[in-house]
């Protein structure tokens, strides 16, 4: 299976960049990346993270001197197009149709096509797994086991970019 969407994780993964977001990037530029008003923020009760769900995409924030609010983290929530999910339309050109679940295996052949290797990482936890790709910061996490009919092992949970 290889869909306009694998493809575009693939290339995300492999940049450790959304749409030229890196960490670090404020909320403004962020706002700007995505230009969809289809989000929702949760800050947390010290106000010192703050998340921002754009249901295929979330950012998490901390505090920052300089910028106000510094992204950090930045994934992409494969796991929800199961639920048909919303999509930016910043990138639903990029993705097309997507199918509720994407194969592990698929994006690994894509990510290894593009030149990179990935290599699944020591971990701890027994319900999901996770890879690095080479020269890249983004972590790939996949399921371990069944979550349910669709969402089965070896399907891709999320792709933390950052």
């Amino acid at each position: 299976m290889t869909t306009r969407i694998v493809e575009y994780l693939a290339d995300i993964a492999c940049a450790g960049s959304l749409l030229g977001l890196r960490s670090g990037a404020s909320v403004a530029d962020i706002d700007r990346a995505i230009g969809d008003p289809g989000y929702v923020d949760d800050i947390d009760k010290r106000r010192k993270h703050f998340r921002r769900d754009y249901g295929l995409i979330e950012f998490v924030f901390k505090r920052d001197p300089v910028a106000n609010w510094a992204c950090f983290s930045a994934k992409v929530a494969v796991h929800r197009l199961r639920w048909n999910t919303h999509i930016p339309r910043s990138i639903l050109p990029e993705i097309g149709e997507a199918p509720p679940v994407v194969p592990l295996g698929c994006l690994t052949e894509s990510i290894i096509g593009r030149g990179r290797s990935i290599r699944k990482m020591d971990t701890e936890f027994r319900d999901f797994e996770y890879y690095s790709i080479s020269s890249s910061p983004a972590q790939v996490i996949a399921t371990a086991e069944d979550i349910d009919d669709i969402l089965v092992a070896n399907s891709v949970w999320s792709i933390a970019l950052w």
